[in-house]
C-alpha cells in the first residue's frame, strides 16, 4: 500500500458507519411503507372499514327505522260518493268496516261514521270508494305524541301525590287535618279519573281511525258534472250549485 492510500484510510474508516446507517434506514422505510401506506389516512380507513356508521345520517337512526316509528297519529278521512241507492251503500259501508275489524259509530239513511283499525285505514277508504262514484275524498293526520306523553306525566304525578296524601291521612291526628286531606284526596281522585278518560279517548282515536262517509243519489252526481265544481262537498247542501248552474249553459 502506497503512502497516498495509507493517508486515505482514516477517512474511509470514518465514512463506513454512515454508509451502513443509510442502508439500514432505507430497509426500515420499506418495511414501514408496506405496513402503513402513507397514501391512506387513518381516519379514512376507519370510515371505510369500521363496523359502526355515524350516529346521525340523513336524519335517520342507524337501524333504518322510519322517523314516524313510535309516533301516535290520529287519522281522519272524509269520503263523499254518489250511488243509485244511497241507503244500501251505507249498509254496505258498515259491513266493510265490520269485516276489517271496525264498527259504525253513527249512522243515518245517507251517511255513516266509521271507526276502523289504523292499519286498515287506507284499505277501508279504497273499498268504500268502490261503492259508487267518488265526489270528494280527503285525509288528515294529527300527531298527538306530545299530548299523550304530557297526559301520562300528569297522571303519574297525580297518582304519586294521591299516595302521599293517603299516607298522611293514615298518620293524621287532628280532625281539621283529616278533613283537609280527605277533601284533597277526593279532588285528586276526580282529576285522576279525568286524566285516565282523556288518555283512553286519545288512545282509542289512535287505534281506531275515523271515516265520515256521505252518499248522495247518482242523479245529483250527474247534475254536478254539468256545472263548475264547488271546492267543498257540503256547499252543495246549501244550494249554491243553483247559483252557478246558469254559467254552464
Amino acid at each position: 500500500m502506497n503512502a497516498k492510500c495509507f493517508r486515505c484510510l482514516p477517512l474511509l474508516l470514518l465514512a463506513l458507519p454512515l454508509l451502513t446507517g443509510c442502508g439500514d434506514s432505507s430497509t426500515v422505510f420499506r418495511q414501514d411503507s408496506s405496513v402503513l401506506p402513507m397514501s391512506r389516512p387513518a381516519a379514512a380507513e376507519t370510515v371505510r372499514e369500521g363496523s359502526e356508521p355515524p350516529a346521525d345520517m340523513s336524519g335517520q337512526v342507524a337501524d333504518g327505522q322510519s322517523p314516524l316509528a313510535g309516533r301516535k297519529l290520529i287519522h281522519n278521512g272524509a269520503l263523499t260518493i254518489g250511488a243509485t241507492q244511497p241507503e244500501e251503500a251505507v249498509v254496505q259501508a258498515r259491513s266493510i268496516a265490520q269485516r276489517l275489524g271496525g264498527y259504525a259509530q253513527e249512522m243515518t239513511l245517507n251517511s255513516i261514521t266509521l271507526r276502523v283499525p289504523g292499519d286498515r285505514f287506507e284499505e277501508t277508504l279504497d273499498q268504500l270508494a268502490q261503492l259508487g262514484t267518488v265526489i270528494d275524498r280527503s285525509v288528515k293526520a294529527q300527531d298527538v305524541t306530545e299530548a299523550y306523553a304530557d297526559l301520562e306525566l300528569r297522571l303519574k304525578s297525580r297518582q304519586a301525590m294521591l299516595e302521599r296524601y293517603r299516607q298522611m291521612l293514615a298518620r293524621a291526628e287532628g280532625m281539621d287535618d283529616m278533613l283537609k286531606l280527605e277533601k284533597a284526596i277526593v279532588e285528586l281522585e276526580v282529576e285522576i279519573e279525568q286524566l285516565q278518560a282523556q288518555l283512553r279517548n286519545l288512545a282509542n282515536q289512535v287505534v281506531f281511525s275515523r271515516i265520515d262517509l256521505e252518499v248522495v243519489p247518482s242523479t245529483e252526481v250527474a247534475h254536478r258534472h254539468l256545472m263548475p265544481r264547488l271546492p267543498f262537498w257540503w256547499l252543495y247542501r246549501l244550494g249554491l250549485e243553483d247559483l252557478t248552474a246558469g254559467s254552464t249553459y
